[in-house]
Parts: structure tokens; sequence; C-alpha cells
């Protein structure tokens, strides 16, 4: 989302809402409604917060993950789109990325010449199957930072607003207290145990360090098979014959079949999907929310 959009909406939003305050202010009917409900409109407005407050930092935190953790490193940020015309559709020359949520394109330049040979072209093809994984995972990386700075962001400012809310009704007294204001205090409660739960049933922490993890093998054995393509004998001899004029030849491409095959075992090795997940933190959640409700009936 850019940022001028998000300052628009923030311009008009507040327009309308000093226009609704103004109408309702003016609105008998209206002023009576919220007080005959007010903890109704409390549990809605907390609620409704919570979404906007998401809304907010899930694109600070995007601008903050490309801006600085994931900044420079490789596929990290996502390139400039190119003219399908000016590029050749062969996967050794792009790899066509959709973006989810986006209407555009994107385009993973891997800049591979031309060859006649089945070998060298199987390293071609190694070298595509590694870039596509490496850039897959840390965009799920990425996703995964996103989502754990949303979740602990909004638990700490509606534990912040929850604990503001026991110190007043501490201070006044709680059968003093007006009922709107516990209703606040428990669904601000309520709604930061969710977000918390959140990162511990989506496990953003491990998700994240695995993809990572997965990020760095698929880049480093990418660099293995480019650092083969540049140097080895056989791509600089042979690139440009096929297979078929050097099948008498086994000592010239001994080393390079013994290559292909160790790439083909390290991509084994490291072709996971790594998006775990933890059904018991719904228990953990249930238990915690119980707790919360046990301690404000005594």
């Amino acid at each position: 989302m850019n940022i001028y959009l998000i300052v628009t909406l923030a311009v008009v939003g507040t327009i309308m809402a000093i226009f609704v305050t103004w109408l309702i202010l003016k609105n008998q009917v209206v002023i009576t409604f919220i007080t005959s409900h007010d903890r109704v409109v409390v549990v809605f407005a907390t609620l409704l917060l919570a979404v906007t407050l998401s809304e907010v930092f899930y694109f600070i935190a995007e601008q903050k993950t490309e801006g600085w953790f994931i900044k420079g490193m490789k596929y990290g940020t996502e390139s400039t789109d190119v003219d399908p015309t000016t590029v050749k559709n062969d996967y050794r020359h792009r790899l066509k990325v959709f973006v989810a949520g986006k209407d555009s394109v994107r385009y993973l330049l891997l800049q591979l010449p031309e060859t006649q040979n089945c070998r060298v072209a199987r390293m071609h093809e190694q070298l595509t199957d590694v870039t596509f994984r490496a850039y897959n995972h840390i965009m799920t990386a990425r996703e995964f930072m996103v989502q754990s700075y949303v979740c602990i962001s909004i638990a700490s400012i509606f534990y912040a607003l929850s604990f503001v809310g026991l110190v007043y009704a501490t201070k006044g007294g709680w059968d003093k207290t007006k009922s709107w204001i516990l209703v606040f205090i428990i669904s601000s409660t309520a709604i930061a145990s969710l977000f918390l739960a959140f990162t511990n049933i989506f496990t953003h922490t491990d998700n994240v360090s695995r993809n990572f993890e997965l990020y760095a093998a698929n880049v480093n054995l990418e660099q293995q098979i480019r650092s083969v393509l540049a140097l080895s004998d056989y791509v600089i001899r042979f690139s440009d014959k096929s297979c078929k004029e050097i099948v008498g030849q086994p000592e010239a491409h001994k080393e390079i079949d013994s290559l292909i095959y160790y790439f083909d075992r390290r991509m084994t090795e490291i072709n996971r999907v790594e998006m775990g997940f933890d059904p018991a933190g719904v228990m953990r959640f249930q238990q915690s929310l119980e707790a919360s409700k046990a301690n404000f009936t005594k």
C-alpha cells in the first residue's frame, strides 16, 4: 500500500469521524441508544480500534522489513517490473513471480547464456529451482516477521490500555467504577491475549528462523552452481556442443556429472516447506481466558 494512500485514508477517516461525532451529538436518539447500550458500544469500538491498528502496523512492518531487516539480502526486495518484450520467455532468463495481493508481475533475472549441452542445461534448471526456492523462503520469512510484529505490537498496546483501565478502576474503587470501563478492561485484555496467542499458534519465531535457514542454504547452493558454470572447464569447452557430440569422451564429463549429482542431493536435502503450527496454543489461549474470567468474577 502506498504511503500517500495511507495518509489520504487517515485524513478522510479523521474528517468522517469528526462529522459522525457532530451528528451523534446533535441527535438525542443516538445519544440515548449509546448510553443505554454503552457496554455493547465499547466492545465494538474496541474491536474496531484493534482492526484499524492491525492494518496500520501491518503497513509499518512491511516498510521496516523491506527497509531494514532484509534490505541487501539477495531476493530480499522485489525487483523492478520488466517489460516482457525485452526479456525472452525462457527459464534461463527469468522467473515470473506473481506478487500476492498486487496487480503486478515481478521477474527474477537469472542472466544465463544459451546452451546446446544437456549437462549445462541441467545445471541451468537446478539454478532456476534453487533461485525460486530462495525467493519463496525469504518472502515466507518476511511475511511471518510482519505478522509477528503486528501481533506483538497490538498485544502490547491493548495490555497497556487494560493496565491503565485497571489502575483507574482500582483508584476509584471497583464498586464505583462504571460498567463500560470494566467492559473495556475485559475487551482489551481479551484482544491482547488473542493477538499474543497468534504468535504461539502460528509459531512466528520458529517459522522465520527455519525459512531463513533454508533461504541461506538455497542461496549458498546457487552460488556454488554459478561458480561451476563460470569456471568449469567442461562448461567453457562444451557449452555450445550437444551431449551427442561428446558421447565418446567419458573423461570429459565425469567431473561435471558428479557435480550435477551432488547438486541434486543437496537440493533434495533442503527441499522442505517450513510452515509450522501449534494447535495446542488454542487450548492454552482458552485456559488464559478462563483464568482472566475467574479473576474478574472474584
